[in-house]
């Protein structure tokens, strides 16, 4: 692919101050092959993992262009942030099935091996290039590492407390995005305990509440 594209794709998401549009289409930086893209792409993930759901997330057109300057980032467009991702990844596509079909001139005399090269590395690209916004947890065991390095030694609540200090100190609270289970048998006070942080975090954290409930017939 074109350093033109990546820089393209990294322009706009500073530019737009977006960055949701790339998450949601899978692309990491397995993407990229410019070395000025893939640090612009990796400076702005690093924000916005750190930032995520405050302001601001992404990094302005004037921090990159001072961290970086070496790089002729694009001229602003009219283009939207879609339209770019969209154009990014059939440019990563097309550029990936050409080297495809250069593997298959290069290794035509061993039709065996490329046919084991071919299974693996069309699946890849399925992965890469899939619609919709599963996670291939491969693809975002880093981030996920990267954002445990960081969070490991801090201190204080992040999310909604708990209203007991040990949970707080292991989790840091209730945080965004997460799916909370308690599990046990009938009556042994599982809506005590839901009941119990609703009001902590009403009282306590100043949080609204909203509780629904459907209970399962027998």
């Amino acid at each position: 692919m074109g350093a033109h594209e990546e820089l393209r794709l990294v322009t706009k998401i500073v530019d737009s101050g977006e960055v949701l549009p790339v998450v949601d289409a899978g692309i990491t930086p397995d993407h990229f092959q410019n070395e000025h893209a893939l640090g612009i792409f990796n400076r702005i993930m690093k924000d916005w993992r750190r930032w995520k759901g405050k302001a601001p997330s992404i990094p302005t057109r004037e921090v990159i262009e001072r961290e970086f300057p070496t790089v002729d980032l694009p001229k602003e467009d009219r283009q939207s942030l879609e339209v770019i991702v969209e154009s990014f990844i059939n440019h990563h596509l097309v550029n990936e099935l050409q080297d495809i079909s250069d593997f298959i001139i290069d290794w035509k005399d061993s039709p065996e091996d490329v046919l084991c090269q071919l299974s693996t590395r069309i699946r890849e690209l399925a992965y890469m290039n899939r619609v919709g916004q599963d996670v291939v947890l491969s693809s975002v065991l880093k981030e996920v590492v990267d954002r445990y390095e960081s969070n490991r030694d801090l201190d204080g609540i992040k999310g909604i407390p708990y209203p007991w200090d040990v949970l707080n100190r292991a989790t840091q609270g209730m945080l965004p995005g997460e799916f909370i289970l308690f599990y046990g048998r009938p009556k042994s006070l599982k809506t005590w305990v839901l009941l119990s942080l609703a009001t902590f975090a009403y009282d306590y954290a100043s949080r609204r509440v909203l509780i629904y409930t459907r209970e399962m017939t027998p």
